[in-house]
């Protein structure tokens, strides 16, 4: 299920400059979380957004073989899942 999931973003993400468009509104994201203290918000999901766009366009643009698509796709995830787990955290516990 999660492949075919894969498959149908990265189909949907391939149409002419899209990626690089949502690439540049997430970075404008998380650019405004910076100037406004009250969305910090904001910058936390366009971090997120850009991490996982990002996994997509490199990999996408690569002749690098499978694995090591794979892994670079893998450590996007974990970065992001690392970031929330991180900021999720009560005070308490760090």
């Amino acid at each position: 299920m999660p492949k075919v999931l894969v498959g149908l973003v990265q189909r949907l993400l391939r149409r002419d400059d899209t990626q690089l468009k949502l690439l540049l509104l997430c970075t404008v994201i998380a650019t405004v979380g910076f100037a406004f203290p009250r969305l910090v918000w904001a910058t936390y999901i366009g971090y997120s957004l850009i991490a996982l766009l990002l996994t997509q366009v490199m990999v996408g643009s690569s002749n690098a073989p499978n694995w090591s698509d794979a892994l670079y796709r893998g450590l996007g995830l974990m970065a992001v899942v690392t970031m929330w787990l991180w900021l999720l955290t009560p005070l308490e516990l760090i």
